[in-house]
C-alpha cells in the first residue's frame, strides 16, 4: 500500500481507509448496508457493543476507489486495515470538522469505535485530534502499542 505523508484528512503515506460513521448513519449501516454517494463503495456491517469502552465495531471492505466525504467525529477509532496481503492499525483521533476520506477498492477493514470518556493514557486523544497515525507494525500479524507488539 502507498500512503500520503503530512495530511490530517487522510492515512499517511497515501489512501484513507474509510470514513467514521455517525448518528443516523449508523443506524443504517447496523444491519449491514453500502456506505458511498451514488455507488456502493464500501460494503461493511456492524454492531454496537457490549464492552463499557467500545460504543461498535465495522467490518466491511472496499468495492472501489473512492473519496467520499466523512463527517466531524467526536469518538476516537482503531482501524485495522489489510489489503494485497499487508495490514496496517491506524490511530484515528476525533475530527472537528468534516472532511474527505481516500480508500482503495480491494482493502478488507475493521474499525473499532470507542465510547466519549474511554482512552489510552499513552495515547491521549487531545492529541491525535484531526489525524490519522499509522501504528508501527512488528510482523505481519501485529503492531506495537506502549512498547509491546
Amino acid at each position: 500500500m502507498k500512503f500520503r505523508e503530512n495530511s490530517t484528512e487522510e492515512y499517511t503515506r497515501g489512501r484513507s481507509t474509510g470514513r467514521a460513521h455517525s448518528g443516523s448513519e449508523d443506524e443504517a449501516i447496523m444491519n449491514g448496508g453500502h456506505v458511498g454517494a451514488e455507488r456502493a463503495s464500501i460494503t461493511s456491517r456492524a454492531r454496537r457493543s457490549d464492552s463499557p469502552y467500545v460504543e461498535s465495531i465495522m467490518h466491511g471492505r472496499t468495492l472501489s476507489d473512492d473519496s467520499p466525504t466523512r463527517p466531524a467525529e467526536c469518538h476516537w477509532h482503531m482501524v485495522f486495515v489489510e489489503r494485497d496481503g499487508e495490514a496496517l492499525v491506524v490511530f484515528v483521533g476525533p475530527w472537528t470538522t468534516a472532511g474527505v476520506a481516500h480508500y482503495a477498492e480491494g482493502a478488507e477493514i475493521l474499525w473499532i469505535k470507542f465510547k466519549l470518556g474511554a482512552f489510552m493514557p499513552h495515547l491521549p486523544a487531545g492529541r491525535f485530534l484531526d489525524t490519522e497515525t499509522v501504528l508501527p507494525g512488528a510482523s505481519s500479524r501485529s503492531f506495537w502499542l506502549k512498547g509491546s507488539a
